[in-house]
Order: structure tokens, then sequence, then C-alpha cells
């Protein structure tokens, strides 16, 4: 199939469709009808002329009868079943048909005129310029006609439209609030538009929400009946901002209650007045506040540490200058011996506070449950801060035997650690000479431990705060009460993992305080003075065995005052600084225990139990003392084939009673 004619460059060509097997007729075709505003399209079979008639539209067929395959006949058949093709007229060409048996069948196909080859050139065009005329009047008929439909529909919607403008015009101001509304109720900022006498004409629901007020007091209102406090406010400023400098603003603001929020607002002048939307930033306000206070005690915390850890380097310090003018006059070292063992318990209490609270805030805290007599607690508590008690003068109240008979389920050191930070408390913030009392009783379900003081007391904008971390009462520069804050912390969250609960009361500055632990009670201890808990370590002097004692750490001070101490309790010692030197050192001294440091250069402590172990020492006494003192890192130890794991520092007691157990215990 191709095209031989030529689009008129003024009026669009008229397509004619000319199909015939010989391509010699078609030529023959072309040269009858070329003219300037046909578009004579060939197609030299039934299956072309159909491809071509569902691609284009056609004003007339010119179609050969006599074609292989498809007829000319079963073609116009075809084409008039098509409702796109049933209206284009056909025009049958035949050199074969002349009998009127044949021009019958050709007009009941749909045709319109039927030519006998060789056609007469002059009927031909005739004939196709009667149908291309038609063709073109129908179609300008139908431009015409479309061109009529649409003014005509263009003139009833223009009527339609002033007729809805004439009989609503009233209405027209709501319905455009309403549907700018409807646009904005997804939007979560508020939208509010003042005019220049400063009255409101829009206000979004949402907006009305944010200052709880019914909108329909907000429309018409002036901004400054609404909201009297902004007269003379950051808001009253930077709106006349942006009406008198034509200049977006953008400022957030506080208001009171009943709103009780803060808005960022941004403000941009418009032909109506002034556009103003904005939006809660009440949380972020709130959170910007808390890092601003954590970021506070932060950095007060770190003064405290500070403050806290100088002071006992600092004893210390002079300790040491004194046992070094001291020499061998053992009258001139016991006191700054003692001031050492001091300065030394206090640095272990800091590291062992702070210690415990980055375990309990990671949850790395696992309690050691069993029913324990709440009675023996306390009695152990009382006993471990007796000396400080009575070093300010105290009188501590309490009797002997006091909540025997209340039995809880317990992590025995744990409970003990909350009621010895809720006495030293106690005593850190009671002036010399007060009063402590210590009670337990039973109420309801709980047993109830509470510490009493007659104080200093806790402010009222305190006490909520007091279980936080690094919360405490108003300091003097000389911070005489010391501490790091983080005690009543840390008894909080041991008392909460037991299931219990821990509140302070004060009825002001001077007043004293007041705490109390509750906790479940799971039954009544049958005997007042039995042992439901751990026993006191027995302290009583035992005549020791003298042990061939490997010490190993990194740390040579450490490693040789250990060994050194060790000596002077009649064990023999040898020291190693790393894990390869401890390996050989033990082959070559055949010790009985190792003291072993975990984290050592070369091969780390573990690898040397292991090695011990599965070597020439398989039982050999393992005791791990490390700075490592997770419970994770006790677990790894036991499992390397240690036989205990101390955390640094480690008195000296502990290690002598470990050592001592196994040589009764025997090899």
């Amino acid at each position: 199939m191709s095209v031989v004619s030529e689009t008129s460059p003024t009026e669009a060509p008229i397509n004619i469709l000319i199909v015939d097997d010989e391509p010699k007729n078609l030529t023959v075709l072309e040269s009858v009808l070329t003219q300037a505003n046909y578009r004579l399209v060939r197609a030299e079979s039934g299956d072309a002329a159909l491809l071509a008639l569902v691609a284009e539209e056609f004003a007339l067929i010119i179609l050969d009868i006599n074609m292989p395959g498809m007829s000319g006949l079963e073609l116009a058949a075809i084409i008039k079943d098509r409702k796109k093709t049933a209206q284009v007229p056909i025009i049958f060409l035949t050199a074969y048909y002349n009998e009127d048996q044949h021009m019958l069948t050709g007009y009941g196909t749909g045709a319109v005129d039927y030519l006998l080859k060789p056609v007469n050139p002059a009927i031909l065009r005739s004939k196709v310029g009667v149908f291309a005329e038609l063709h073109r009047k129908s179609r300008e008929t139908a431009v015409a006609h479309r061109i009529l439909l649409g003014e005509m529909g263009e003139r009833r919607r223009a009527e339609e439209k002033l007729r809805v403008l004439n009989e609503e015009l009233e209405q027209r101001v709501v319905e455009r609030t309403e549907k700018v509304e409807s646009i904005l109720r997804s939007i979560s900022d508020g939208l509010m538009v003042l005019d220049a006498n400063w009255r409101f004409t829009f206000f979004s629901e949402r907006a009305a929400a944010m200052v709880r007020r019914p909108r329909v007091d907000l429309i018409g209102a002036c901004v400054w009946d609404v909201f009297p406090h902004t007269r003379e406010g950051q808001t009253s400023t930077e709106f006349r901002l942006a009406v008198t400098t034509g200049q977006p603003q953008q400022f957030q603001e506080y208001y009171p209650a009943p709103v009780d929020r803060w808005f960022e607002f941004h403000c941009h002048p418009s032909a109506e007045g002034l556009a103003v939307y904005f939006h809660d930033i009440t949380a972020r306000r709130q959170a910007e506040d808390s890092l601003r206070h954590a970021s506070r005690l932060k950095d007060e915390f770190l003064a405290m540490l500070g403050h806290e850890l100088r002071n006992p380097l600092s004893a210390i310090a002079n300790a040491v200058e004194l046992l070094r003018e001291a020499g061998s006059d053992p009258q001139e070292a016991a006191w700054p011996l003692s001031m050492l063992e001091r300065q030394r318990a206090n640095l272990t209490r800091i590291v062992d506070d702070l210690l415990d609270v980055a375990r309990i805030t990671r949850g790395q805290i696992t309690l050691q449950l069993e029913r324990v007599n709440v009675g023996e607690i306390i009695e152990r508590a009382v006993e471990t801060v007796l000396a400080q008690v009575e070093k300010k003068g105290h009188e501590l109240i309490h009797s002997r035997g006091l909540g025997s008979d209340l039995i809880v389920e317990a992590d025995a050191t744990r409970l003990e650690q909350c009621v010895v930070n809720l006495l030293v408390n106690a005593a850190k913030y009671t002036a010399e000479k007060g009063r402590i009392s210590v009670s337990a009783s039973r109420e309801g379900k709980y047993a109830v431990i509470a510490i009493r003081d007659n104080g200093i007391g806790i402010d009222q904008t305190i006490l909520p705060h007091v279980f936080e971390l690094f919360t405490q009462a108003e300091r003097s520069l000389d911070r005489a009460e010391g501490g790091l804050g983080i005690g009543l912390n840390i008894c909080r969250q041991i008392v909460e993992l037991h299931g219990g609960t821990i509140t302070a009361h004060s009825a002001g500055p001077g007043t004293g305080a007041e705490f109390q632990i509750r906790l479940p009670v799971v039954a009544l201890s049958s005997s007042p003075s039995g042992s439901n808990g751990p026993a006191l370590p027995d302290r009583s002097a035992e005549k020791r065995v003298s042990r061939r004692i490997l010490v190993v750490d990194d740390n040579t001070d450490s490693a040789n005052a250990l060994a050194m101490l060790l000596r002077l309790r009649g064990h023999l010692t040898r020291v190693a600084h790393d894990g390869l030197e401890a390996i050989d050192a033990a082959a070559e001294f055949r010790p009985d225990v190792f003291l072993l440091d975990l984290g050592l250069p070369g091969i780390d402590g573990y690898e040397v139990a292991r090695r011990v172990r599965a070597g020439e020492f398989p039982n050999a006494h393992l005791i791990a003392i490390s700075g490592y003192a997770q419970e994770s890192d006790q677990r790894d130890a036991l499992e390397a084939g240690f036989d205990a794991h101390f955390a640094k520092p480690v008195e000296l007691q502990t290690i002598l009673a470990a050592i001592d157990e196994r040589a009764r215990q025997g090899p």
C-alpha cells in the first residue's frame, strides 16, 4: 500500500482507497483521479484494504471485484458489516461480471455504483467528484455542528453561572470559606487570616482547636480581644512588622492558660490583610528544655565527680608523703596508713556506684533471688554504716531482731546495698548529734523498711526528683555532704527490679526526711532468730597454710604490692606481667594459686586459665582479679576455668579468705 497524492496546504485532503490486485490498474486509477485535494491510498489485496480502513477514515472506496484470496464482494460485505466503515461509499470495478445478476450481487453488498473496465475516465472522475464533495460537505457540517453544540453549551453554562451568581451572591463567601476549609482539613497546621482592622476573616477548624476556642466566636472577632496578652507581646510586634514592611515574619511565642502551649508562627502579608499559619511546638520546646536540663546536670555531675575524685587522690598523695617521711617508724606510719585505707574505700565506693548505674541502665544486672530475712538485712546494713554514723555523733535508733519475722524474695547483697545507701544518706544530710531511726513492719502484703532522720529535709521542688540521676539538694561550695547524686537512683532501680517501690517524704527544709522501701512478703519466719538469709562472714582468725602464689598483672605496682602483702602473710609469691610470661613462670615456680588479671598483653587471662587447666596444673586454684566486672565477665571467667572472680579493687582479706577456704578443702 502506498500514497501518491499530497496534502493540500490550504484544505485537508480527502482520502480515497483504491483496491486492485493488479498494480497497473492502480496506476491507471491514480492517473485518472490525481487532484490536489485527493489523497489516494493503494491496496493490492483485501487484507491490505482492511488494514488501511483500520488506520484511517476514507470518503470513498474504489474496489475491484475479481481478486485472488478475498474477492471484492467479500471485502465489501466485511466493510459494510463494520460500524466504523458501514457508511463509506463503494464503487465496484470489474471486467468480467456484466450481467444483471452480478450487478445485483454487487449492489446487495452495499455498493453505490458499478463500473465496467476499461473505465471511462470522465465518468469515473465525475462520480468520484460527487462522493468527494458529499464527504467534504458532511465534514464541514460535522465541524459546524460541533462548533454550534460547543457554543450552545458555553451559552448554557454562562447562563447557569450568571443565574447562580445572581441568586447566590450572598452565599459565595460562605461557600468559598467551606471549600478552603475542606482543603485545609487534613493539614496539621492552623491557619487564620486577619483584615486591615485586625479582625479574623478566616479561622480554620484546626486553628480553633489549637487555641481552644469555638470557631464561630472567632470569625469577625478582633485578635486583641481573642488574645489580650498579645497586644503588647511578640505576636503584636511581629504581626505589625509583617504588615508595615510587607515581608514575611517567623517567630515563637507561649500562649498561657487555657491554651498553655508554645506555637511557631509564619506571617505572610496578602491583599486581604495578613495570613498566619502556625503549629504547636510545645513538645519540641519541652525536649529542648529537657536537653538543656540534662546538659546542666551532666556539667554539674562532672564537676562533682572531679571534686569527689580529687579529694581522696589529694589525701592519698599526702599520705604517701607522710609515709615517706615516717620511714620505718610504725607509729608515724599508722595514721597515714589508716588514711590510705579510708580513701581507698571512698574511691571504691565511687567506682562501684558508677558501675552500678551503668549496669542497671543497660539492664545488665541479674538478681540472685532467694528467701531473705529482712531483719538480717537491716542488721548487716547497720553494722556497715555504724562507724560513719558514730563519727558524727548521731543516735541510731533500731531494735535487735527488727523485721526478723518478715521474709522476702530478694537478692540479699543488693537489698543490703539499698538500706546502706539510705542510712548513709540520712547520716550525710543530718547535722552532728542528730537522730536516725530504722523500722520494719508489715502492711498488708508488703514488708516496709523505713529510715527516718531529723536532718535538713527536702525542698518540695526537689522532692519529686530525688530518685533521678545526679539530683541533689542545694550544695555549698565546700561540698561537705559529698556524693555524686546517684545513690538514690540506684536504690530505686534495684527495688523496682525486686517488684517493690521506694518513696521519699519530707515536710520541707529543716523537717527531716523519711524513705520507705516496700517489698512483697512471701512468708513469715517461724523463728525470729532463724537464718533465712546469707550468714555474716566469719571474720575469726585461722592459722593459714603457706601457699605458692603466682601474681599476674600488667600493672607492675599493683602486682608487686599484692605479692609483697601475700609474702607478709606467710605465702611464697612470684610475679609475671603478661600472659606468656605467666605460662613460663608457672612451669618453673609450680604455683598452688594463680591470681590472674584478665586484660593481659600477649594472651589474656582467660587463655592463660585455659592453658593452665589443660596443662600441668588441672587442680590449681585460679582466681581472677580484674577491672572487667560485668556479670558476663564473671560468667566468661568461670567458663574459662577460674574458681572465683573478684572486681578491682579487692580487699586483701577477701583474697586471703578465698585462698584459705581452698586450702581447707584440699587439692
